[in-house]
């Protein structure tokens, strides 16, 4: 016997209660939640002892939707390539029970019937969409914001990685091997707070001057998460991890500030146990989304195009005498030809960054009243390591901004740095080290008396 269910809720699946089912199949896979398959596939497959019928869970779907993080981590994560008997073990009263699972690939290359119509006409939608129906590509899938992150899967040996999409650059890799990273580099701490929400905090190191060691602009190498942790915990916890970090600006989730009836609000409290002042984080929800975006895009920018006509040396100085020396710099600029971006992605992430590794490929765009995408992401519960990060970004922003000649000089500093492991050269290193350290941050401006201009 046949029958047909459904399971729109979570709590639908109690509808199933007292049923036995020899065989359990879900379409499409990720539409479900993992309560709901848990709680119909664990309790409701069984047999009976000595019947000699299996109790099989089979399941069909495609990359996407609510429930693509948890079938992506049971069954594609653990083998990627599939094909493989994954096997569970459990003790129940003193005895060893297995419990088996596999994940099947199938690709449109595999069906031998397939109508070659729908394979022209996969190639015309968005890659993020093809290579999920096409490829069976886990990683992207539409509706991503950020559809350009991208990580390398542990390759058949277990043993390295390797990258998914072959026909990608080398660089569209935003996951890593942690790295020593030069301790003078600025660090920024960021934090969104929460107790029943996650509390999720980052730490960013800041790279003064892109290289082919050190290709990204800012490199998150510390996260810190947790569900149901008092502050007193994590914040003194936070204190310790980042004791020997060179932090140089500490920002908080702006609801912090807010009085919840205590002595203390909650900035105050982690203030206290974190022994350092905190700074509200910019929580404008778009241009954080826009940053993030950019700093994970591993393809360069269109090299902007150069009138066509001369530069025009005397229009070039009525300017300057005009306007000044701004507006001067962007004439020049439009006669100058842009290079091509080198170092990309601006940003990458240590693989012990966890919890925001699995968040960002999640996010997705919020629907409007009439159904279409609006620029901000959509809530979702566990989302707060995505605030946490373009937090953390924006900070990062304003301090490179804000801190122009202090940027300078970690610049000039990291490129003593950098020829110093080429020639070896002590006594060069630490005459022009101890030279700049000892510059003043502001130089007093000579006024000469000869001249009125």
């Amino acid at each position: 016997m046949i029958q047909f269910g459904y399971c729109e809720h979570e709590k639908d699946a109690r509808n199933y209660d007292s049923a036995e089912y020899n065989y359990i199949a879900f379409d499409e896979l990720t539409s479900f939640t993992w309560f709901q398959y848990s709680y119909i596939a664990f309790t409701r497959c069984r047999t009976t002892a000595g019947s000699g019928l299996p109790a099989i869970v089979r399941s069909g779907t495609n990359p996407g939707n609510i429930g693509h993080l948890w079938v992506r981590e049971r069954f594609i994560e653990p083998c990627h390539t599939g094909n493989r008997i994954l096997v569970s073990e459990t003790e129940i009263r003193g005895q060893k029970k297995l419990t088996r699972r596999i994940f099947i690939p199938s690709k449109l290359s595999d069906n031998p019937y397939a109508d070659p119509q729908y394979e022209i006409n996969l190639q015309m939608l968005p890659e993020a969409e093809r290579a999920a129906k096409a490829d069976g590509d886990w990683y992207t899938f539409e509706g991503q914001v950020f559809d350009d992150f991208r990580l390398w899967v542990l390759s058949s040996d277990g043993l390295s990685y390797e990258q998914i999409n072959k026909h990608e650059p080398i660089n569209a890799c935003h996951v890593i091997k942690p790295v020593v990273l030069p301790l003078h580099w600025p660090r920024v701490l960021s934090v969104d707070w929460g107790y029943t929400a996650m509390m999720c905090s980052g730490v960013y190191a800041i790279n003064p001057v892109q290289s082919e060691r050190y290709p990204a602009k800012i490199y998150k190498e510390f996260e810190y998460a947790g569900k149901k942790l008092k502050i007193s915990t994590w914040a003194t916890n936070l204190a310790r991890y980042t004791s020997h970090m060179n932090i140089v600006k500490r920002v908080i989730d702006p609801s912090a500030q807010q009085n919840r009836g205590d002595e203390f609000t909650i900035r105050q409290q982690v203030e206290n146990y974190y022994g350092a002042s905190f700074e509200l984080a910019v929580n404008d929800r778009i241009a954080g989304k826009s940053l993030l975006q950019d700093h994970l895009r591993w393809l360069p920018k269109p090299v902007k195009k150069i009138p066509q006509e001369q530069l025009d040396q005397e229009e070039a100085l009525r300017i300057y005498r005009m306007l000044g020396p701004d507006a001067y710099k962007r004439y020049i600029d439009q006669y100058t030809q842009e290079e091509l971006e080198r170092f990309l992605p601006k940003l990458v992430l240590f693989d012990t960054c966890i919890e925001t590794i699995k968040t960002i490929p999640l996010c997705v765009y919020k629907k409007g009243t009439e159904g279409s995408n609006t620029e901000d992401v959509q809530e979702f519960d566990g989302d707060d390591p995505y605030d946490e990060t373009r937090y953390g970004l924006k900070a990062c922003q304003n301090y490179l901004e804000g801190n122009t000649i202090l940027t300078e000089r970690e610049e000039k500093v990291e490129r003593i740095e950098n020829q110093f492991k080429q020639d070896s050269n002590s006594y060069e290193r630490h005459y022009k080290l101890e030279k700049v350290l000892s510059e003043k941050s502001v130089k007093p401006v000579k006024i000469s008396k000869k001249r009125r201009f």
